[in-house]
């Protein structure tokens, strides 16, 4: 058992107790003080205090109330953590569309500017590329805009 658990089924016993206990006393001292005790003052004189009422459930009943209230509070600390990793995984997807943004912006640039000149193809070997290729790099950067720049 954690130790916030432990602390409020302490906190739970400790207020059972109360309602067990016998008579309170309240008397005031030589200097006006008020003092509540549930021992009776020999000196002075005092009144017989009612305790608080107890609580209205058992103490079954209690335990299984502080048992929901900590389920409740273990339930909604997973759903914040599962809402961070979504905003999480959000962010990232965004960032992932900006950068391929970007690059399919440059692409474009990059072919509409070409002219006559010379790209290093996968193998690593430069040629010019013709008409035909220009093109069809053209239209797939257009299409990547499209795609990753909404």
């Amino acid at each position: 058992m954690r130790f916030t658990n432990k602390l409020l089924f302490g906190l739970v016993i400790t207020a059972l107790s109360w309602s067990a206990s016998a008579a309170m006393y309240k008397w005031v001292d030589e200097q006006g003080n008020v003092h509540y005790s549930q021992q009776r003052p020999s000196a002075q004189q005092y009144q017989t205090v009612a305790p608080p009422p107890g609580p209205s459930s058992s103490a079954a009943e209690e335990r299984e109330r502080l048992k929901s209230m900590l389920e409740s509070r273990d339930q909604s600390k997973e759903e914040a953590t599962k809402a961070e990793a979504e905003a999480a995984a959000d962010q990232a997807e965004k960032e992932r569309f900006r950068k391929n943004c970007e690059a399919a912006r440059r692409n474009l640039e990059t072919y509409q500017n070409l002219g006559r000149k010379k790209v290093v193809g996968s193998d690593g070997v430069a040629y010019y590329p013709d008409e035909e290729e220009v093109a069809e790099k053209i239209a797939t950067a257009r299409k990547n805009i499209q795609e990753y720049c909404q």
